[in-house]
């Protein structure tokens, strides 16, 4: 072979590889947080490329949409079906703050739906609810046999087909019209609108199997961190500690002593708010975010309470004394007493006042008493620390408006 011939011989050897990088060392793990409407609030993890130069990873999932089983979401086997789609709206920290957007049913309930004999009828309709999001409901339902029927057919005619749709139309923008996002999603999975399409149309054609199978989000109004932050409550605060371990199931029932408790300690929050309350979080969060915030969210229009049936109407009594005379027209109306005067801290308030009270710390440490005597009383003791604590931050900012007054006038 002529020297100079082979070009191989001065670029070494041919088909050496370039070292081999496992992908994953430079990905990271993400929490996936569903919102509070969800049962179950850590619902899997999702990967992302670390950020480096000028991507960031925030940016790369923000809006994914995942899709979950509702089976999975509230730990009920029936609804397995239905599948949820959430989409990725703010990260904070190592968790993916999740909205709603989106139903659908799996193709398996679709096909075991439709059968040979029955007439299927189905709708969709553009819908606005209150808080901006404009969505697409899909409702379908089947005919069945009226009562002592024969007959093996089930055909609606075409004109009972278009009366029936006109009432899916009418139900569906009553249901979802007069409400926001969140009270739909509760409306969709015990099927409210489904039974009331089956109520509405029983007149025309009794109907089987009505079902909402999909809702699509359109338009969705502008993005809000607060209302986000809201509709996930504490699930960021809750990772900060150790996991709470679920107690109960998706309906747990709450006996009437907890809620009696609860309510005999916070007068002033409906009896129906505290029930729905216990149901989902249980006796300790629920008192203490009472405790916190005053107050709890009012039970959605979808929730029905199976333990305490409704109250009987109490009927009006007829008043002894119909024309009211000169000196109780002109009397002012009576004044609510305060929280101090209900709470009996009259003493504890003016000795507050002195400075002659001094807090020891007493009854401050944490952990949840044993015995339910024991703790109402260290429950009923932190409330009364809060509102004197909160009484004294009350006269101290009033004490500095007197102050700033006083100079400014001087």
């Amino acid at each position: 072979m002529a020297v100079g011939k082979n070009k191989r011989l001065s670029k070494g050897k041919k088909g050496i590889k370039k070292r081999v990088v496992d992908p994953f060392t430079r990905k990271d793990w993400y929490d996936i947080k569903a919102p509070s409407i969800f049962d179950t609030r850590n619902v899997g993890k999702t990967l992302v490329n670390r950020s480096s130069g000028l991507k960031n990873a925030n940016d790369s999932l923000k809006g994914r949409i995942l899709e979950l089983s509702l089976g999975d979401l509230n730990k009920d086997e029936e609804n397995t079906f239905r599948k949820i789609q959430l989409r990725v709206d703010e990260i904070q920290g190592r968790a993916c703050l999740t909205n709603f957007h989106g139903m659908d049913f799996t193709q398996d309930k679709l096909r075991s739906l439709v059968r040979k004999w029955q007439t299927l009828i189905d709708a969709q309709l553009d819908v606005k609810t209150t808080d901006g999001y404009l969505i697409r409901l899909f409702a379908i339902g089947f005919t069945k046999k009226r009562p002592n029927q024969v007959k093996k057919t089930t055909y609606a005619k075409s004109a009972q087909v278009k009366e029936i749709r006109k009432k899916m139309f009418e139900v569906m923008q009553r249901e979802a019209g007069s409400c926001d996002l969140k009270q739909l999603v509760h409306k969709l999975v015990p099927e409210v609108i489904g039974r009331e399409i089956e109520k509405a149309s029983q007149g025309i054609y009794p109907l089987q199997n009505c079902y909402v199978r999909k809702v699509k989000i359109l338009k969705a109004p502008k993005f809000d961190i607060s209302k986000l932050l809201e509709l996930h409550g504490d699930s960021i605060a809750e990772d900060s500690g150790a996991k709470i371990a679920k107690e109960f199931v998706v309906r747990r029932r709450v006996p009437q002593e907890q809620v009696d408790t609860v309510s005999s300690m916070f007068p002033g929050i409906p009896t129906r708010s505290i029930r729905y309350e216990l149901e989902r979080s249980g006796m300790e969060r629920t008192v203490e975010r009472c405790l916190r915030d005053g107050a709890l969210p009012e039970a959605p229009q979808g929730f029905f309470s199976d333990d305490v049936p409704p109250a009987p109407p109490v009927p009006a009594t007829p008043a002894t004394n119909p024309i009211p005379s000169a000196s109780t027209s002109t009397s002012a109306p009576a004044t609510p007493p305060s929280l101090i005067t209900r709470l009996n801290l009259s003493a504890r308030a003016s000795a507050q006042k002195s400075g002659a009270e001094e807090d020891g710390g007493e009854g401050r440490k944490g952990g949840w008493e044993a015995s339910p005597e024991k703790r109402e009383k260290s429950l009923r003791e932190r409330k009364e620390r809060m509102v004197l604590e909160a009484r004294r931050k009350m006269l101290e900012k009033k004490a500095k408006d007197q102050e700033k007054a006083q100079t400014y006038i001087s």
